[in-house]
């Protein structure tokens, strides 16, 4: 059994009886309560704080103003993130999947969360965001009754507890200034960490490999895995893309820079290597994978731009002539090849191959340090800005934080950046996710009581009758509420399945 299994278990077997002993009320003294199926430990804890801070009445009610909108933003885009997985679930059926793990924000139970690192940042966004939301409701004249933990099996979040009838009897914007607090606190939190560590930690990062081709991901049963050259190597004597002259057929010396020292791979043979071939494509039927592509009706590939410069040149239909080399270094006779149609564009002639050097993806130390401090280094439209920040946002999953550790090397900076940078890095990236996810329009989140508000106040202008406005109000809330939730729970089940 999968040890997330026998811990969720022994978890589950630990509250069963917890949560009945709270029932009876003898736990209460001590603040302990149930609520639902949930417990809850109710303290008094930064009660003094709010009354504090809330003094600033002028400030709070412009920091409410712009709560509401920033969590108009991040809600257009926790929508914009649900359509966009919705449409990629056809490609996820049957593809590589994630364990249950990931799917609990639990730190060192959760892979991509690490212990240390993951508790700071969650203890930070949260005690922030319910510390937001105790300072607009006391701002707002509305008392706030406790604060604390919710339970139901592992540790749910925190929160704060404002008076019922305080809530009810508050206006509309006051209800929405506190509801839209805990987000816009967690991503003004989140901006200034992030201006801190883009623009001034790992602005100040400097390497001697700048430019040079840095090794980011090796595919299986290529030269470079029988070379035994690892990722993150830095290549050594590299010439320009332009330059590239590769010729698979004869071997050479392969110099190359790793953590540990230089090292050279001889009788190694670069070239255009086929990782892998699209199903059901004219390369799949010609057995075109784990093969070198030499020659294209004669004339010898030199690089990948080339043969993609080469291979547009020809229409759908065309038959070419291709000359494969083996890992080995023996060429083959030419093979004809008729093109099918693009999926892009049905007029141009499509191969179907998956293509690097020799079974090796490449960056550089300039570019993976672009793209930690600016996710949208290489954006090109507005398309682009959206899906390079979906992509940003699960960069963790790939193990940025916000550079991977297998690459700082490449950096001049010693362990004391390095373990500062990562703090910040997670306090900041669990700030931000906390407040996405609590936009979403949705009940039990904040964004759900939000959107209540918002179609609350543009249906009051066309319905004066307050009790059938209501039930506009409640009916639309309820619907969106259930599309998210469903479209949410569908995205995580096939993501886990």
């Amino acid at each position: 059994m999968n040890l997330t299994y026998i811990i969720l278990l022994l978890f589950l077997i630990t509250y069963i009886p917890f949560y009945f002993y709270v029932r009876t009320g003898k736990l209460e003294k001590y603040g302990l309560v149930h609520w639902g199926p949930a417990v809850m430990f109710r303290t008094k804890f930064g009660l003094r704080i709010m009354d504090r801070l809330a003094r600033y009445k002028r400030f709070w009610n412009f920091f409410g103003i712009v709560s509401r909108i920033l969590t108009v933003i991040l809600m257009a885009f926790i929508i914009f993130i649900v359509i966009v997985d919705l449409m990629m679930l056809p490609r996820m059926f049957g593809g590589p999947n994630i364990s249950i793990e990931y799917a609990l924000a639990i730190p060192g139970l959760n892979p991509m969360l690490p212990l240390v690192y993951g508790l700071i940042g969650l203890i930070v966004a949260m005690v922030v965001h319910e510390l937001a939301h105790g300072i607009q409701s006391r701002t707002n004249d509305i008392e706030v009754r406790s604060s604390g933990l919710l339970y139901l099996v592992v540790p749910m979040g925190a929160f704060v507890e404002p008076d019922d009838e305080g809530v009810k009897n508050a206006s509309r914007g006051a209800r929405m200034n506190m509801y839209s607090a805990g987000i816009a606190t967690n991503v003004t939190l989140a901006a200034v960490l992030f201006i801190i560590m883009s623009a001034g930690m790992l602005g100040s990062l400097t390497t001697d490999h700048g430019d040079s081709p840095a090794v980011t991901a090796i595919s299986g049963d290529s030269p470079a895995i029988a070379a035994g050259i690892p990722t993150t190597s830095i290549m050594l004597d590299w010439p320009t893309e332009n330059d590239f002259d590769l010729d698979p057929s004869v071997p050479m010396d392969l110099k190359y820079l790793t953590k540990d020292g230089e090292r050279t791979a001889t009788g190694f043979r670069m070239g255009i290597f086929v990782a892998d071939v699209a199903s059901g494509s004219p390369a799949a039927s010609l057995g075109m994978k784990e093969k070198f592509i030499y020659e294209i009706n004669g004339e010898r590939m030199k690089n990948l731009q080339h043969l993609s410069d080469t291979l547009k040149g020809f229409a759908a239909g065309e038959d070419i002539q291709v000359t494969l080399v083996t890992v080995g270094g023996d060429v083959q006779l030419p093979v004809t090849v008729t093109l099918a149609a693009h999926p892009d564009d049905h007029s141009r002639g499509y191969i179907g191959i998956y293509m690097n050097y020799s079974g090796m993806l490449f960056s550089t130390p300039n570019d993976v340090l672009a793209l930690a401090k600016n996710p949208f280094a290489f954006s090109e439209s507005i398309t682009d800005i959206g899906y390079d920040a979906i992509s940003y946002i699960g960069s963790p999953f790939r193990g940025y934080s916000p550079l991977p550790e297998s690459v700082q090397w490449w950096y001049d900076a010693d362990n004391t950046f390095w373990i500062a940078v990562t703090a910040i890095y997670w306090i900041f990236w669990l700030n931000l996710v906390l407040a996405i996810f609590n936009a979403l329009p949705a009940r039990t989140f904040d964004g759900g009581a939000l959107f209540h508000g918002g179609v609350d106040w543009i249906t009051e202008k066309f319905v004066k009758e307050e009790e059938r406005r209501s039930r506009i109000v409640e009916s639309v809330s309820s619907i969106v509420s259930t599309v998210m939730l469903c479209a949410f729970a569908i995205i995580v089940i096939v993501i886990l399945i």
